[in-house]
C-alpha cells in the first residue's frame, strides 16, 4: 500500500509548510513590535534630553539676572537709575534703561554666538511690596519654526 504513504507523506509536507509559515509570521510580527518599541524608546530619549538642554538655558537666565541684581555696587535692575547699563550673559551684551518710576520690567534675549540653545529673560522689579520677580525662558534651539523646539521655564521671586 504505496499509495497510501505517499499520501500521508504529501500531507506532512503540507503540514511543515505551514507550521514553517506560522513560525516565520510570528518572529517578524516580534521582530517589528520589538522594532517600534526601539524607536519610540528613542525619540523619548531624545525629546527628554532637548528638554533638559532647554531647561539648562533658563537656568542660565536666572543665574545671570541674579549676578547683576547682587553686585556689591548695587542693582543692574534699579528701576529708578535712568542711566544706560550694559549687562552681560553668556557672551552677549544688552544695554537696559531704567524709568525712574518704581516698578519696572526689564526684558532681554540672549542667543550665544557658539550655543544652539536661546533664552529669553524678564526682571521685574516692583517697590510695594519690594519683591524682584525674575522668569527665565530657555529654548533647546533658536529657530522659532523647528517642529522640534522644546520651552522650559524657571520663575523665581524673592524680596
Amino acid at each position: 500500500s504505496r499509495t497510501g504513504d505517499i499520501g500521508c507523506l504529501r500531507r506532512r509536507r503540507g503540514f511543515t509548510l505551514l507550521f514553517a509559515t506560522l513560525v516565520a509570521s510570528l518572529l517578524m510580527i516580534m521582530g517589528f513590535s520589538v522594532f517600534r518599541l526601539t524607536f519610540k524608546e528613542a525619540q523619548l530619549t531624545s525629546v527628554a534630553k532637548e528638554s533638559q538642554r532647554a531647561f539648562y538655558a533658563a537656568d542660565v537666565g536666572i543665574e545671570c539676572a541674579q549676578y547683576w541684581d547682587f553686585l556689591p555696587t548695587g542693582s543692574a535692575f534699579d528701576p529708578t537709575d535712568t542711566s544706560p547699563r550694559t549687562i552681560g550673559c553668556v557672551g552677549v551684551s544688552d544695554t537696559i534703561t531704567g524709568n525712574g518710576g518704581p516698578n519696572q520690567t526689564f526684558t532681554f534675549s540672549f542667543s550665544p554666538p557658539a550655543a544652539d540653545y536661546c533664552l529669553e529673560l524678564s526682571v521685574r522689579k516692583e517697590s510695594s511690596p519690594a519683591v524682584t520677580r525674575l522668569q527665565a525662558r530657555g529654548f533647546n534651539v533658536c529657530d522659532v519654526s523647528n517642529p522640534r523646539r522644546v520651552e522650559r521655564g524657571v520663575d523665581v521671586s524673592y524680596q
